[in-house]
């Protein structure tokens, strides 16, 4: 997802389809991760660009897009309790830290795009 459209679009899918649903959480399953912390990480990577994840925050925070109620983080966790035991406040501390760096690896994106034009 690279926007706030894209986020409200899949969430209403996820609200309506049941499809869709069994989709995101075979999509999710697959990402898989070694321990909680990098099965987060793995699949917010895919989910979300690092230029939307600079926007959002666990409670919307300083007018952030806010990520506690959404389907998609909720199955994240559902499909993470299958894998992994950790309590709900470990699992937000994950999502919360990985999208706290969201800023930085946006910046880092950037950087990375100007050397490569500069290199071509």
């Amino acid at each position: 997802m690279n926007d706030f459209g894209s986020v409200v679009q899949i969430e209403s899918k996820l609200k309506n389809d049941e499809e869709f649903v069994k989709k995101m959480k075979s999509f999710i399953t697959t990402v898989g991760g070694k321990d909680l912390n990098n099965f987060v990480k793995r699949v917010l990577q895919r989910l979300f660009t690092n230029e939307l994840s600079s926007k959002c925050s666990w409670t919307g925070f300083r007018n952030n897009f806010r990520l506690e109620n959404l389907v998609t983080i909720n199955i994240i966790k559902e499909i993470g309790r299958i894998n992994f035991d950790f309590t709900d406040v470990v699992f937000e501390e994950n999502v919360k830290e990985w999208f706290r760096h969201g800023n930085q690896r946006y910046a880092r994106e950037k950087n990375q795009c100007k050397t490569n034009a500069h290199n071509i």
